[in-house]
């Protein structure tokens, strides 16, 4: 299945996509040209630029659709104001070092943002909440995200040193007490991609090479593995109700996948670089894809049956 529009602007690969809730807009981010570029989704063209200063490290809409979430080389994460592109609020890190992945909480309260840590920022006053470490043996966080609930903030880390075991692992904390409750060992050397499924009881990363892993919140565990792609997955993403899952890989193709039945239901091509972003609108009708380093600088829509 090939792409019905590609959106041009970008001048360096793109490193991450997310829609809007209402699937209205899309965000697109690229650290090398130092933007965040929103566009309609409908005219298939770009809304407006933003301007990050240090590099783009991760992009991501707040629940109400209103505000979008940027992290950077520099240490700090920043909101804007969608509608007229303003920078709202900077949220100062700590240490001389990216933070290259955020997230909002579900009640747009909480903003998380990570590497080499985990930072919790309150959104309306800019303070910083708390730093959770993420301990020996794992080499800094690569994806960070809420529960459903918001009751869990998780983070998907690289795996080295002797603790790690030579895996990955996605680390677990209790937002109210900021206690951690959980390392899972992942079933890969990196953890990469991490997304939960809105109906709270599972998560997916990617998995054994070059597998989806779909882990059980409760239990714990890795339950199932899904099998298709050629080449390593790099990320993943859930529509609104949990029953569609799309994963985006080095094999240059995204899967749709039906979470129930645990099968692959289509495959999207139509580049010749590796997808290493992926987002899904809410009522699971259309995908936006783009490429990550050496990749591609467009973004590229498909529409899902």
């Amino acid at each position: 299945m090939t792409p019905f529009a590609t959106l041009t602007g970008h001048t360096s690969p793109i490193d991450e996509v997310a829609f809007s809730p209402d699937g209205r807009f899309l965000v697109s981010c690229s650290m090398n040209d130092d933007t965040v570029r929103v566009w309609d989704v409908q005219a298939r063209a770009q809304n407006r630029a933003l301007n990050v200063e240090g590099g783009v490290g991760g992009v991501t809409f707040s629940p109400d659709g209103q505000q979008v979430a940027t992290g950077n080389m520099r240490a700090s994460a920043d909101v804007w104001d969608v509608a007229s592109g303003r920078r709202l609020r900077r949220f100062a890190g700590d240490e001389d070092t990216s933070v290259n992945t955020v997230a909002f909480s579900p009640d747009g309260r909480l903003l998380a943002g990570g590497n080499p840590h985990v930072k919790l920022w309150d959104v309306t006053t800019g303070r910083l909440v708390a730093r959770l470490s993420i301990g020996a043996g794992h080499h800094g966080v690569n994806r960070v995200a809420f529960s459903p609930d918001g009751k869990i903030v998780a983070a998907a880390t690289d795996g080295f040193g002797a603790k790690s075991f030579g895996r990955g692992a996605v680390l677990l904390w209790d937002v109210s007490t900021l206690r951690r409750v959980a390392v899972l060992r992942g079933p890969a050397a990196t953890i990469r991609a991490m997304a939960f499924n809105p109906d709270g009881k599972t998560f997916a990363t990617n998995g054994p090479y070059p597998k989806v892993a779909l882990w059980d919140v409760a239990a714990r565990r890795v339950t199932a593995t899904l099998s298709g792609h050629v080449e390593s997955v790099s990320a993943v993403a859930f529509n609104a109700d949990g029953t569609i899952l799309v994963s985006a890989s080095d094999d240059r193709s995204i899967r749709i996948w039906d979470v129930a039945a645990r099968r692959s239901t289509a495959v999207l091509n139509g580049t010749d670089h590796p997808i290493t972003a992926v987002a899904i609108t809410g009522d699971g009708t259309t995908v936006a894809g783009g490429g990550g380093l050496f990749g591609d600088k467009t973004v590229r829509l498909w529409k899902v049956q």
